[in-house]
């Protein structure tokens, strides 16, 4: 039984913030409702990542493994966020693109898997580490192994950057409401942090899909034998019909 059943708990609608919590899960339940071609592709990416979890057990490469055990959970986080906080759900895009992006870099530079673990013994541990994981080193490792997948991150890459994973104008602009009083003249600004669904939603949603996809694509390449073994190749061709 979930807690969602119950009733809520005594001082759950006493402040602002409980009922901002309240309107994300309105606007969520309002977006599965309204875009039901968007949400569709959301839950057929999250099956396709549901069946490569499924028995997922010795793998062959272990810390790009959890790597992308973490790239599906930032996913799952951005797919929900991308249903009813869409500006703040490029965040959690742009770290599924990093999480899987350097499991990938991992797998075909083993030797950097000691300087990611060794990251924090002292500062020039951190200072070679952050000289190998870089974003541009991820897109070239990718772009190596399959050059059309390598166009298709960088372009996502560069599109969660734009749209709010970064502060910048198009983020904060798409998110802005100008009303002007006419009686006394005065200006009000507001940011809307829960848009009312729409285009600025349903682009978050289908992009969360695109994304979903692309990290698929890059654990196919760090798990090959897998993917072939599930049929999880076909699955991502029949998913990424119509992004």
């Amino acid at each position: 039984m979930s807690n969602l059943d119950e009733k809520r708990p005594d001082g759950w609608s006493a402040s602002p913030l409980t009922e901002f919590y309240d309107t994300l899960f309105s606007n969520t339940l309002a977006s599965f409702n309204n875009l039901p071609a968007e949400r569709r592709k959301l839950e057929a990416v999250d099956n396709i990542f549901n069946s490569l979890l499924q028995d997922f057990i010795d793998p062959e490469h272990i810390l790009p493994a959890l790597l992308i055990l973490r790239s599906i959970g930032a996913y799952r986080v951005a797919s929900l966020l991308s249903m009813t906080a869409p500006t703040d759900a490029y965040v959690s895009m742009r770290s599924c693109l990093e999480y899987a992006g350097y499991a990938h870099l991992l797998k075909a530079n083993p030797e950097l898997n000691e300087t990611w673990l060794n990251r924090e013994d002292n500062e020039n541990t951190r200072k070679e580490a952050r000289k190998a994981f870089t974003g541009g080193a991820m897109l070239t490792a990718i772009k190596d192994a399959d050059r059309d997948l390598g166009r298709i991150y960088k372009y996502l890459y560069e599109w969660t950057i734009s749209h709010g994973a970064h502060p910048n104008e198009r983020a904060l602009m798409s998110s802005l409401k100008i009303i002007k009083e006419q009686a006394t003249g005065k200006t009000h600004l507001q940011v809307l942090l829960l848009p009312e669904g729409g285009v600025v939603t349903q682009s978050a949603m289908k992009t969360c899909a695109q994304i979903g996809i692309a990290v698929l694509r890059a654990a196919a390449l760090i798990f090959p034998s897998r993917f072939e073994e599930l049929g999880l190749n076909a699955a991502i061709k029949e998913a990424s019909n119509g992004l």
